[in-house]
């Protein structure tokens, strides 16, 4: 079975130019683009950044106070609704 991605710190190769030019005023080249994949893996606090980035997250998505996902939770139901909805037609 494939895992199903979640929560994703992805970014793109013009996502990373555009950052790259307005922030160290240059677009990295094709070999420093393709050091990035190995130095994110290789650098402690970098991966340690990311273990934190989730920790966050799931700090945040269990806090339920003022109904501050109210809307988020609807628009999750709504789909689900739909999507049992679609399968029940086409069964």
């Amino acid at each position: 079975m494939e895992e199903k991605i979640i929560f994703s710190t992805a970014y793109d190769k013009e996502e990373i130019q555009s950052f790259a030019e307005a922030n160290y005023d240059r677009e990295l080249t094709d070999i420093e683009l393709n050091r990035m994949s190995d130095y994110i893996w290789d650098d402690d606090n970098v991966s340690w950044a990311r273990m934190e980035l989730m920790a966050r997250a799931i700090e945040a998505v269990k806090n339920t106070k003022d109904n501050q996902w109210k809307l988020v939770d609807d628009d999750y139901l709504a789909k689900q609704s739909n999507n049992e909805q679609n399968i029940t037609k086409t069964s």
